[in-house]
């Protein structure tokens, strides 16, 4: 029996063959949505060689403490053939209370477009040894090790030693001091000598210095001394509390905040006194370090990389709110049509990344949204042959960019509002077309 061949063919419907176009114009905007992410990651790279070049000049990240008592010995050690061996050592001791009362006045200084939060931080700094701090020592000498007491230093940490401005009124009990710079390996900072002796005779010796320090960005603090109190005011009111420690108390307010700390000796990893350099690194200490980061109130690149996280889920919206439209009220619309449009809602991420980084996100934000809201009602009333149609459009690119903004600007509940507008679309979607015939929208054709 002979096969019988149809003299025509089914077709897929044209419904099918428009999303699937809909679809492929949708992915092929991915590569202009990968430029601009690159672009903006470009642009932070810039930003931080601004910053460091900021930095470089005025001061970068600063990291500062109390003081540290530092006191040279020498270990004899007896070998297995019973010969002496001698060699030079540190003893580093901390103090038994340390207050620093830390006043930041901040400015931003500009680079190109590029902005840096930099300050002067006047510190008033407070220490306290106890003689029972010195019985370290006392033991090496009962060991028949050799204290070099006439050689005591203190070591005031800081980090960024250019950053100094002033250091004022620095005493030992009594005794004004000098300070001078030199750091000791993997401990840096600025150095002065003192005289142990009233330690040594069981008297408390107290020290005290006002500090002025520049930098960039970032203070922090070292818990070195049992009990560490550090209290901060400044005038920046958007502070980021970093570090290993939170602090007990803060207050923030548009004039800027405070806030206090309280660090014991037993929230830390490392002793009050150590022999030798290597027993407690720089990098140790620095694990312990606290304070606060001075952010940006509005960092323009933080939220145009989100906003390019919804740039696909938004220019899907777009699409499937004109595949509805041209399959229930208008004329059809071609893929170059689309294509264009796509080419439109891609740009204005451009745009926005380029206008916010001179006139501020949300202005940026506003303007963009409202040229392209004019482009794509100017751009659909003339392919859908309805200046209505074409501004109803308009209208909703504006609803959809208007809540992309809320998210934006909502970083805590950014998924809750994400998840419930979504839905909420959905729902409206499926309301309007709950009868809608599609099979009759999707009728075969033949070739």
């Amino acid at each position: 029996m002979a096969t019988q061949i149809p003299a025509s063919f089914p077709t897929p419907a044209p419904i099918l063959r428009k999303g699937l176009v809909v679809v492929i114009v949708s992915l092929l905007l991915l590569i202009p949505i990968s430029m601009l992410r690159g672009l903006i990651s470009e642009r932070i790279r810039l930003a931080d060689q601004a910053e460091a070049s900021v930095a470089a000049g005025w001061g970068g990240a600063q990291q500062v403490s109390g003081p540290i008592m530092v006191i040279p010995v020498r270990h004899r050690i007896r070998n297995g053939r019973g010969q002496v061996q001698e060699h030079m050592g540190i003893v580093f001791t901390l103090p038994d209370t340390l207050h620093i009362d830390a006043r930041l006045e901040t400015e931003s200084r500009r680079l190109g477009i590029y902005t840096v939060p930099v300050y002067q931080s006047r510190l008033s700094i407070e220490a306290r040894f106890l003689p029972t701090d010195l019985a370290p020592l006392v033991r090496l000498v009962d060991a028949g090790q050799q204290v070099f007491w006439e050689q005591a230093q203190l070591l005031l940490p800081v980090s960024e030693v250019k950053g100094i401005r002033a250091l004022e009124a620095a005493r030992w009990n009594d005794q004004a001091l000098r300070f001078v710079g030199g750091s000791y390996p993997q401990h840096n900072g600025v150095r002065a000598a003192i005289d142990v002796a009233r330690l040594r005779d069981g008297e408390p010796a107290s020290f005290g210095v006002d500090l002025t320090v520049a930098g960039s960005e970032l203070l922090q603090f070292l818990p070195l001394a049992r009990t560490t109190d550090v209290a901060m005011g400044a005038d920046w009111a958007d502070p980021g509390f970093s570090g290993n420690y939170l602090p007990a108390e803060r207050e923030i307010s548009a004039a800027g905040f405070s806030a206090r700390w309280q660090v014991l000796e037993l929230n830390r990893d490392y002793p009050q006194s150590w022999t030798d350099e290597a027993a407690v690194s720089h990098e140790q200490l620095s694990k312990s370090a606290f304070g606060v980061r001075l952010h940006l109130p509005a960092d323009i690149y933080q939220r145009n990389e989100r906003s390019m996280k919804y740039a696909l889920l938004f220019i899907v919206m777009t699409f499937a709110s004109l595949f509805l439209l041209e399959h229930l009220a208008g004329p059809e619309l071609h893929a170059v049509q689309y294509a264009l449009v796509g080419l439109a809602l891609s740009i204005f991420f451009l745009l926005l990344l380029a206008l916010s980084e001179h006139i501020g996100f949300d202005l940026a934000y506003w303007l963009g949204t409202a040229a392209l809201a004019g482009l794509i009602g100017v751009y659909l009333g003339g392919a859908l042959r309805s200046r209505v149609r074409g501004w109803g459009a308009a209208a909703a690119v504006l609803l959809l960019y208007s809540l992309l903004f809320v998210i934006l600007n909502a970083a805590e509940t950014a998924l809750l509002i994400g998840a419930l507008s979504l839905f909420a679309l959905l729902a409206a979607v499926m309301t309007i077309t709950r009868k809608v015939d599609w099979n009759s929208i999707s009728r075969e054709t033949t070739i």
